[in-house]
């Protein structure tokens, strides 16, 4: 690739990744507060269960369920299945991978962004049409393993040149189907799942957020210190973590259901 090239490359994921910020961290919380300015704001009983001390935390769940349901009561009525949505996920899944695989990292996010987006969606609308089922609960899970390694086997190819990153990443792909592994494990002994760090909505957003970071720093800051190629030293670092905290999170799983072995 030339280096005209590699500018406009960079250049163009850039301004993908700009976009996301500006959509994700202006636009939908601007809109989300204009449009309730004066008047009571709706409750979900989804984000009441799940105790949130810090009220940025409530605030930002309540507007991730504004939005969702702002998408999943029209697919509702309009009859589209979970089962479509949470394909229309795993496709975008795919399409992060392989944007992240030819070291397009804003595309990447963005794309990773919405198959996460419509991976809660799928829920609202199964519920919205009464349509829940322990099948329909497989197929979903099966989509989410199936994003989970095409993202993860994308960001694998951005970095096989360097060795270091790619075993990390490797070890982020062991570590993130080791903790999915422990949840069925403990469903097919009959036991309270365990709790860990580390599940697929933490992640995730860890990723979209280095992915996108990546796709500023690549070219206006790793130039400067070396790095060629897109490197994307933000995610490098997310995926570092993740390889080592998920891992962690395993064992301590694995060492839970051990003790609780009936």
């Amino acid at each position: 690739m030339s280096g005209r090239e590699m500018f406009m490359t960079t250049d163009i994921n850039l301004m993908v990744a700009l976009g996301l910020v500006l959509v994700t961290l202006v636009g939908m919380p601007g809109f989300y507060y204009l449009r309730f300015l004066g008047r009571e704001k709706p409750d979900y009983e989804r984000v009441r269960k799940q105790k949130v001390t810090s009220p940025i935390g409530r605030q930002l769940m309540l507007i991730s369920y504004f939005y969702t349901n702002m998408v999943g009561q029209p697919l509702v009525r309009w009859g589209v299945t979970p089962n479509t949505v949470s394909f229309v996920s795993m496709m975008f899944g795919a399409a992060a991978g392989i944007a992240l695989g030819f070291s397009q990292l804003g595309f990447g996010a963005v794309f990773f962004f919405c198959s996460g987006f419509l991976d809660v969606v799928d829920g609202i609308v199964a519920r919205g049409q009464n349509t829940s089922t322990p099948g329909g609960a497989i197929i979903d899970s099966t989509f989410d393993r199936y994003v989970d390694f095409f993202v993860l086997a994308g960001i694998a190819i951005h970095y096989r040149h360097d060795l270091l990153m790619l075993v990390l990443t490797l070890f982020a792909i062991l570590g993130s189907f080791m903790i999915s592994y422990s949840s069925a494990k403990a469903e097919a002994m009959g036991t309270e799942p365990p709790r860990g760090g580390m599940k697929r909505t933490e992640r995730g957003p860890y990723l979209v957020l280095g992915a996108t970071l990546s796709a500023f720093s690549a070219p206006l800051l790793e130039v400067d210190m070396g790095l060629t190629g897109n490197f994307g030293l933000p995610l490098a670092v997310f995926v570092g973590f993740i390889a080592i905290m998920a891992n962690l999170s395993a064992f301590k799983r694995f060492r839970y259901l051990v003790k609780n072995a009936k």
